[in-house]
């Protein structure tokens, strides 16, 4: 819901007033990938209206999180000529900043995912595992359309206040769900496809 400048957003499993939300619909392929970052790139930006020293892993730690996701619905969502979008959303408050990925590509169980050997250092398959520690919360709904919802805290002493708590399971569902909400999408139409 818009109110003049501010959105009302679910953040932290409650409504409050977004201070931004900006979103954007690419093509599912790699070429797309570097317009997409800009995207949250440019969303780290307007949220962190503070001295970026203040949090200058935030920035670089969401992107490389969202970079990962994006890369994983390209190549693993839309293969065998399967085509389709990728919708992203990115809203953000003084607390956090949150983006969803929406695609209707093939689904997948991310609890099926071993945690890397950083001992052997592998070539591949390390997204999932950059994902969950570039993020507080990373939570995965099969769909479609399949969501995937990360969110990045503000770092205490930042313009929010909050603990990392990567290691508490999020109530409501399988998937990733790591931090300490599940929380909803700010689209109705996003909210149905989740509970359908």
């Amino acid at each position: 819901m818009k109110r003049g400048n501010l959105h009302t957003e679910v953040f932290m499993g409650r409504r409050s007033e977004a201070r931004g939300a900006i979103g954007l619909r690419v093509p599912g392929v790699l070429a797309y990938r570097h317009l997409a970052i800009r995207l949250v790139s440019t969303a780290c930006t307007m949220a962190l209206d503070v001295d970026p020293t203040e949090d200058d892993h935030f920035e670089a730690e969401l992107v490389s999180a969202f970079g990962e996701a994006f890369n994983n619905i390209a190549l693993h969502a839309y293969v065998d000529g399967l085509l389709g979008p990728v919708e992203i959303d990115v809203a953000w408050n003084d607390v956090e900043l949150r983006v969803s990925l929406l695609d209707w590509g093939k689904t997948f169980d991310p609890t099926a995912i071993a945690e890397p050997n950083l001992d052997a250092l592998p070539e591949g398959g390390l997204g999932l595992f950059i994902i969950r520690n570039c993020v507080d919360v990373v939570d995965y709904r099969p769909g479609p359309p399949n969501v995937l919802r990360l969110v990045k805290r503000r770092r205490a002493g930042t313009s929010g206040v909050l603990r990392r708590e990567r290691d508490a399971v999020a109530p409501g569902g399988p998937g990733v769900a790591r931090g300490v909400e599940a929380g909803s999408p700010a689209r109705p139409e996003v909210e149905a496809a989740r509970q359908a």
